[in-house]
C-alpha cells in the first residue's frame, strides 16, 4: 500500500484505511490538528498527502477509542 519510495498516500487511500465516505472528513481532521500531512501539491487546491503509518495509527487509535466505549 502506498508508494514505496516514501510511503506516502492520496486523501482517496487515507479515506479508505480510515473507513471514511467524505474527503471533507480527512479536511476536519487536519484543520483539528488531528492529523498531520505529509506534503501538499502544487497549485491552488493542491491535493494532500499523508504518511501511510500515520494514517494507520489514526486508524488504530480510533478503533481502539470505539472499542472502550
Amino acid at each position: 500500500m502506498g508508494h514505496p519510495m516514501n510511503d506516502e498516500i492520496t486523501t482517496r487511500e487515507a479515506l479508505d484505511i480510515l473507513g471514511l465516505a467524505h474527503p471533507s472528513s480527512i479536511t476536519h481532521l487536519v484543520a483539528e490538528h488531528k492529523l498531520k500531512d505529509s506534503r501538499r501539491m502544487h497549485g491552488k487546491c493542491g491535493a494532500y498527502l499523508f504518511s501511510c503509518a500515520n494514517i494507520e495509527r489514526l486508524r488504530d487509535e480510533r478503533n481502539s477509542a470505539s472499542g472502550a466505549a
